[in-house]
């Protein structure tokens, strides 16, 4: 299994992103984040996170 195919929970997801689990739920909400259901469950893949943060994150120049 790659790191792109690992799946976190929404509390896992919340603290790789280090954003309270409603901010997380909101993004999900938003469409600014993918999320997967599974039952009960909000799934997350790793490789969405990385690409959210890359996408997100201020340059030097940017700041």
């Amino acid at each position: 299994m790659s790191d792109a195919d690992i799946l976190l929970t929404l509390d896992e997801a919340a603290r790789y992103l280090h954003i309270g689990q409603s901010t997380l739920r909101t993004y999900v909400a938003e469409g600014r984040i993918a999320a997967t259901k599974f039952g009960r469950r909000v799934l997350f893949q790793r490789s969405v996170l990385v690409d959210f943060v890359n996408t997100h994150t201020a340059t030097k120049e940017q700041a």
